[in-house]
């Protein structure tokens, strides 16, 4: 399933998938804004950090490490992948199967 609006500049699908013998469901998160720098894209996940000025851009910084926290905690992933000024790619990863903590 995608969701978008073509007059914007994001785009988000659900699917199902399976990576070896567990099944997941797969959440893809993009859009066409300002994106961010390859070999920074482990760094975006930690709390409190901003690409930008707050003067240029809203936010606290804690967006994608919050996400990341609750995929982790499912237990499931998360990556990035980006080009500066060509927009971001987000892949969320969470297990179809119960699990134990």
């Amino acid at each position: 399933m995608e969701v978008g609006n073509p007059r914007s500049n994001h785009n988000i699908s659900l699917a199902t998938t399976q990576k070896g013998d567990k099944k997941f469901n797969k959440i893809s998160v993009s859009d066409y804004g300002i994106g961010f720098a390859a070999e920074i894209k482990d760094v975006i996940f930690n709390t409190f950090t901003r690409l930008n000025s707050v003067d240029n851009y809203e936010g606290t910084g804690l967006g994608l490490a919050l996400g990341k926290n609750i995929v982790e905690r499912h237990p499931g992933t998360i990556s990035a992948n980006s080009n500066e000024n060509q927009g971001h790619h987000l892949l969320y990863f969470f297990p179809l199967t119960s699990y134990e903590r």
